[in-house]
């Protein structure tokens, strides 16, 4: 294996048809900046994604289908996406869960990495300046997102002949 493999890339074309998500209405939410940590483009390229792109685009559209606003579930989405990144940029591997914790008064928490399921019942949110704990959480086991996402992807670009 080479010691330094090229970087996992996704067409955002095969990447919205990945997650389930209307590749226009995305495109209307990234003019709109409701969604803002999609990759940047430039008229007449496609948009790239690379795996922590990815893995907010998919929270991104599985949020939008539980019925979260396309605000609330983009700020969810590209913190998770940030915490991603951030793993990758310090050499680390993406793994453990991603945990979506909800305070009362409807804050978020977004955790992502090894034991943050067991930290998230105990977390003071202080994001909106709640400072109250967490009294719901989703927990999504971040590897079965990657191998079900990266599968639809490589169905697409098979089925299509590109990417």
């Amino acid at each position: 294996m080479p010691s330094n493999p090229r970087p996992y890339q996704v067409r955002a074309k095969t990447a919205c048809e990945a997650v389930g998500l209307d590749r226009d209405r995305f495109n209307e939410d990234c003019a709109a900046n409701i969604y803002t940590c999609a990759p940047p483009t430039e008229a007449g390229k496609a948009r790239i994604f690379y795996e922590p792109d990815l893995i907010a685009l998919y929270f991104y559209a599985h949020l939008r289908r539980w019925g979260l606003t396309a605000e609330r579930a983009a700020n969810v989405a590209c913190r998770v996406g940030e915490q991603a990144r951030q793993l990758v940029n310090t050499g680390q591997d993406i793994v453990g869960d991603v945990v979506i914790g909800f305070d009362h008064a409807g804050s978020t928490y977004c955790g992502l990495g090894k034991g943050v399921s067991e930290t998230v019942d105990g977390t003071q949110n202080a994001f909106g300046g709640t400072y109250s704990p967490m009294v719901m959480s989703w927990r999504f086991a971040l590897q079965n997102v990657l191998i079900i996402v990266k599968e639809r992807v490589e169905d697409l670009t098979a089925a299509r002949g590109e990417d």
